[in-house]
C-alpha cells in the first residue's frame, strides 16, 4: 500500500485536504489526473522559455516572442489586473 500512500500525499500536495477519504480508485484516477496536468503545464512552460530565448537571440524572435506573449495574455485574461471594487 505505500503506493497509495505516496498517491494521497501528491494529492494533499496538489489542494485535494480530503485525499485520505477518497475510495482507492478515485484517489488512484485523481492522481493521474494531477502528474498529466502537471505533465501538460510543464510542456507549455517549457514552449514558452525556448521562445523566451529565441526573443532574446534576434529581433525576429523578440517580435514572435512579443506576439506568444500577447496570445496567451489575451487567452488568460489576467493582465493588467482589473480594478473591479
Amino acid at each position: 500500500m505505500l503506493g497509495l500512500r505516496k498517491q494521497v500525499s501528491y494529492l494533499l500536495s496538489k489542494g485535494h485536504s480530503d485525499a485520505w477519504w477518497y475510495p482507492i480508485g478515485m484517489a488512484l484516477d485523481e492522481a493521474a489526473i494531477c502528474r498529466e496536468r502537471d505533465a501538460t503545464d510543464m510542456v507549455e512552460y517549457m514552449g514558452l522559455l525556448r521562445v523566451m530565448i529565441a526573443g532574446v537571440m534576434s529581433e525576429e524572435g523578440s517580435k514572435e516572442a512579443t506576439k506568444v506573449l500577447e496570445g496567451m495574455i489575451a487567452e488568460a485574461k489576467v493582465w493588467p489586473p482589473r480594478n473591479e471594487m
